[in-house]
């Protein structure tokens, strides 16, 4: 927001203090000169840091423009729930403007300008603009990689229900075998293919939303920012990884499971996710590390704690994510991707 505000200002004739400062701006006119400083809140009281800037401004441009000068402080915060950081700022100061960046609004409190320069119109404006512009960028948009696999997986199972006669026919594990779901010892014997078709293939409608509704957010917010074919190719990777890591657990301790389901390539796909988000340090109020890293818990946690979740293949599919994430970020650093 505060680099839109900077264009708009620019745009009606601000010009940086200096060429290497950012954030503070002026503007000469016939009897003074208005500058305008543009910052961050903190949680820290920041109140004598913003009289020493604005001490520092003055005597700048009074020096070099030999006139009066005006000062007025446009802080953005992350909501509208201002801290007593931002409170303390009005209390003490008479040149204070908040934004709230949830809320994309301008807050003018009492005793602080009504309006500075005549700008206060066009800086609403802008705002609307960036938070009607954030809405569509948080909203979910359908990319076509993610879609097909959410579509192959919600038709294999109708399929299979209609071959079988019975809508709970996914629930049987013979059935699904025959399918191409996975086990130890049918891979063994030479069904390899059951490492890749297993995972499009779900034990019940309720397994198959569970990870599709997961799948349909994280897959195409990861689509979008590495491309489709890399996300393909990745998607596929993280399932395979999940699937041999599953194979490898279960024969090691003995027990002949039948595995189905995209979690593991899903898993896979988070991690890759988290990792990118960190590397890139990108932080919204939908889509941060943090909120991936709780989600990434709370997701393992739940499985280790329920009957008959294939945590193999999950753990699995996360670590590939994260490896995957960190050589996608590597590439996208020398400008390979999107």
């Amino acid at each position: 927001m505060l680099e839109h505000i900077t264009d708009l200002l620019l745009r009606k004739g601000y010009v940086l203090l200096n060429d290497d400062t950012e954030g503070i701006l002026y503007r000469e006119c016939e009897d003074c000169v208005r500058a305008i400083t543009l910052s961050y809140a903190s949680k820290e009281d920041d109140t004598d840091e913003y009289i020493a800037i604005q001490r520092k401004v003055q005597f700048m441009l009074s020096t070099r423009c030999g006139k009066k000068v005006q000062c007025l402080h446009i802080v953005l915060a992350e909501n509208g729930m201002f801290q007593g950081s931002e409170q303390h700022l009005i209390d003490k100061l008479q040149n204070v403007w908040l934004i709230a960046r949830d809320t994309g609004r301008l807050y003018v409190f009492e005793k602080q300008p009504v309006d500075f320069d005549n700008i206060r119109d066009d800086v609403e404006s802008v705002l609307f603009h960036c938070v009607e512009h954030y809405k569509k960028e948080v909203a979910l948009r359908f990319t076509p990689v993610n879609s097909f696999f959410v579509i192959v997986n919600a038709l294999l199972l109708v399929i299979i229900s209609i071959v079988y006669g019975d809508f709970f026919a996914t629930h049987n594990s013979d059935n699904m075998l025959s399918m191409g779901a996975m086990s130890y010892a049918t891979v063994m014997d030479g069904a390899w293919y059951q490492i890749i078709t297993s995972f499009f293939l779900h034990f019940g409608f309720t397994h198959l939303m569970n990870n599709m509704i997961l799948l349909a957010y994280t897959g195409c917010e990861l689509e979008r920012k590495i491309g489709s074919l890399a996300y393909f190719i990745s998607y596929m990777c993280f399932g395979i990884v999940g699937n041999l890591a599953s194979l490898w657990y279960y024969h090691g301790q003995g027990r002949q499971v039948v595995s189905a389901g995209a979690s593991g390539a899903i898993y896979g796909v988070i991690g890759a996710l988290f990792v990118l988000l960190l590397v890139r340090q990108i932080k919204t109020p939908n889509l941060s590390p943090k909120r991936f890293l709780i989600m990434i818990g709370i997701t393992i946690y739940h499985g280790l704690t329920s009957v008959g979740v294939d945590n193999a293949a999950h753990i699995g599919g996360l670590i590939a994510g994260v490896i995957g994430g960190l050589l996608l970020s590597k590439i996208s650093h020398y400008g390979k991707l999107e």
